[in-house]
């Protein structure tokens, strides 16, 4: 029994063994979903939120009223400093420099005085702007020579005493002394601005206009895309249209003729072209005296005729009158009635050379049986309605593909703006969730479509 006892008592204790404690898992921080319709909204919140546990509008309202107190007492001391000021006591240099800071000291008095109403807006950028203004001042007062000698202007110290305040520089200009209190002052209402986190609320306002920007920018850019698809697409249509033409225009019997032709004008213009190049290079080196050579000739047409235009003039010129004329060139040169330059001397005697050795008839050989060749190819037309139609079908079907060209590199262009706007707005959304999760410890996920 007591053996039984014992088994009995351990299989319960297997069977009783106690539960372990569950560990709970850490709970996911909740996401917040807003959309880009909903962002402005959002962000009005937060502002309340942020007028409420603050006394942020006390505290503007109380800067706004120092302001206004102050630029009354800085204008009242500028008219009192200039009115006391004795310039006799001054040198002519500190005249103009403290002239000009009173002049700029009343620009802030002006700035001050706004009649532009200032808020939570834009109170910082009116501040960043005060800043500049005071602290360029400040720059051009420590800078400045004269900070005892307005003293003595002003009859605060004596002639003999002014050594005495040396060691205190600038702090002893009274001007400098309201530029700093200026500063405390502002600074002072910028801490309480900043610890409030009012700033971030800008940012995030600033975020939401990029956003809105890059929204509508986008939709001008996909109305843009949609458009240029479908002249594409209109385009392509006519394009087909043209080439199905173009292939019942080759079933033509006539088409055959003029696709020979063509063939033939192709193979001529070539040789055509190497012909009047080797022209061009003969002719190069005599061309400018030819030209001088006909104002001693008015009267010889064939040197106006080679003067205005060689090539067309060597092809008129049957009978190679030019061959003479190159002599009398050489001749005239070698008599010393025609000046030449040196450099040239060697060519125009190689030119001559040439010619009597039957170069320059040689060249006009071959190039004016090319050039017949190639008008008797190009007049010959067998059907002229049919080549009128053949030459509008091909300047449209290269309109056509220009067009869808150049329609295609507008959308490939949209393309990269969209792809550029859409990178600004991930940035701008990426930075909204920083600013979002820093401030207020909240995950927010913004759709922006």
């Amino acid at each position: 029994m007591y053996i039984q006892g014992c088994i009995v008592g351990r299989i319960k204790k297997i069977f009783s063994k106690k539960e372990e404690p569950k560990v709970e898992e850490p709970s996911k921080p909740v996401i917040e979903e807003i959309s880009l319709d909903q962002l402005l909204q959002w962000i009005k919140q937060r502002e309340a939120e942020t007028l409420s546990s603050t006394h942020l509008e006390s505290e503007l309202s109380n800067y706004l009223t120092h302001l206004k107190d102050y630029s009354w007492k800085l204008d009242s001391k500028l008219t009192k400093w200039q009115e006391e000021v004795d310039f006799s006591k001054l040198q002519y240099t500190s005249v103009g420099e403290i002239n000009s800071l009173f002049s700029e000291a009343q620009s802030i008095v002006k700035l001050l005085n706004t009649k532009h109403p200032l808020s939570l807006t834009n109170i910082s950028r009116f501040n960043r702007t005060l800043k500049e203004r005071t602290n360029l001042l400040l720059e051009k007062i420590e800078k400045g020579t004269f900070s005892e000698e307005l003293l003595v202007a002003l009859g605060a110290v004596s002639d003999n005493d002014v050594g005495a305040n040396a060691s205190n520089g600038s702090a002893s200009n009274p001007l400098w002394k309201e530029m700093i209190e200026l500063n405390v002052l502002r600074d002072g209402f910028e801490q309480k601005f900043n610890e409030t986190g009012w700033n971030k609320i800008a940012l995030l306002q600033r975020i939401n206009s990029i956003l809105i920007d890059s929204f509508n920018e986008l939709t001008q850019l996909g109305e843009r895309i949609n458009i240029n698809q479908q002249r594409i697409q209109d385009t392509k249509f006519s394009l087909r249209e043209k080439e199905h033409e173009l292939a019942e225009f080759k079933e033509d019997k006539d088409y055959k003729f003029m696709e020979e032709r063509e063939k033939q004008l192709e193979q001529v213009t070539p040789e055509l072209e190497d012909a009047k190049q080797k022209l061009l290079i003969f002719f190069s080196p005599l061309i400018p005296y030819l030209e001088k050579f006909s104002q001693s000739e008015p009267d010889n047409s064939l040197l106006q005729d080679y003067a205005r235009s060689f090539v067309q003039a060597f092809y008129e010129d049957d009978e190679l009158m030019i061959m003479s004329v190159v002599r009398r060139l050489w001749m005239a040169v070698n008599e010393g009635k025609f000046m030449v330059d040196d450099k040239d001397i060697a060519l125009l005697r190689e030119r001559v050379e040439q010619t009597n050795q039957g170069a320059l008839r040689k060249l006009h050989q071959d190039y004016c049986e090319l050039r017949r060749k190639y008008l008797q190819i190009e007049q010959f037309v067998p059907n002229r309605s049919l080549q009128m139609k053949l030459d509008d079908l091909n300047y449209r079907l290269e309109h056509y593909q220009d067009e869808l060209k150049r329609l295609n590199d507008i959308v490939a262009e949209i393309r990269k703006e969209i792809e550029e706007r859409k990178a600004l707005q991930l940035k701008a959304k990426e930075r909204f969730r920083q600013v979002v999760g820093e401030s207020w410890g909240k995950e927010v996920e913004l759709r922006l479509n």
